[in-house]
């Protein structure tokens, strides 16, 4: 009997669900890396909230998709502000949101209308950390595996954050006008990570860096952040020594241009996930 890590390991290796949930569609698809053929595993294409099984089942503006350790997929269903669940065999129901009970509240009983999501990361203990927007103002949303929603509303926390979390469950979240990478440890303390505040590109170490406009993040098994710098158009890793460099894509070049390390460009980033190669 393979592991739980061994069943994501390979379910990650086949379907490539990352790549292919956007705002734009409505469904979730399964890329078959060995075969190269591209199925529909989720939703039927229109717009709408219906819980069911594959193509009978219906999405609104799916933000973000992250799986758990037993290869259960999450999607941020924004249009719908409810959290979905597809379990391995394409089942689909209702997380969290569709209640009457404002924050905090527990799964289907908790209010989440008028929250619009972005960015969603998942730590080892199943718990969602969503960056939303409800009504003007932004907030961190905490999902726990129990399903009781909560939310915080920490320093320069943006609708345009990403979000990683860190294999000690730290929390990471990018901040889009202060420029600065912020981690959310699990005894609530928060701190900035990276980033002085100012614009620009300066790699370094902590604070005596800068970015502009960070937005999607990522983090690896060895706890390095990646970091998509999107008005500088770059990639950038930090290690948690702190040490900011920059890796991937040409300053302010916007295009799409495959090359080794800087020599490569990029025109945007929504979403960026880590193998368990480190790619």
């Amino acid at each position: 009997m393979p592991s739980s890590s061994e069943i994501l390991t390979n379910w990650m290796r086949r379907a490539l669900y990352l790549t292919l949930m956007v705002a734009g569609n409505l469904c979730a698809q399964n890329y078959d890396t060995n075969n190269i053929v591209v199925q529909t595993f989720a939703g039927s294409g229109f717009s709408g909230w219906v819980d069911g099984v594959g193509t009978q089942t219906m999405f609104s503006g799916p933000m973000a998709v992250v799986a758990d350790s037993s290869g259960n997929l999450f999607v941020a269903d924004s249009g719908n502000s409810r959290i979905r669940k597809i379990a391995p065999d394409a089942t689909v129901s209702t997380f969290a949101g569709g209640g009457a009970n404002p924050l905090p509240a527990y799964g289907t009983n908790a209010s989440l209308t008028y929250y619009t999501f972005n960015s969603m990361a998942i730590d080892s203990t199943g718990t969602l950390w969503i960056a939303a927007n409800w009504l003007g103002d932004n907030y961190l949303l905490r999902v726990g595996s129990d399903g009781l929603v909560t939310r915080t509303n920490p320093t320069d926390v943006a609708f345009y954050s990403g979000v990683c979390v860190d294999s000690a469950k730290n929390v990471y979240y990018s901040t889009y006008t202060g420029n600065r990478i912020y981690r959310l440890r699990t005894n609530s303390v928060l701190e900035v990570f990276a980033g002085s505040g100012n614009q620009g590109s300066a790699d370094g170490n902590g604070i005596f860096t800068s970015f502009s406009n960070p937005t999607t993040l990522a983090a690896d098994s060895a706890d390095n952040i990646y970091v998509w710098d999107s008005a500088n158009g770059l990639i950038r890793r930090i290690n948690q020594n702190r040490d900011v460099q920059t890796i991937a894509g040409k300053y302010q070049v916007y295009a799409d241009s495959d090359g080794v390390g800087i020599n490569a460009s990029f025109t945007s980033v929504f979403g960026m996930c880590v193998d368990t190669s480190g790619n």
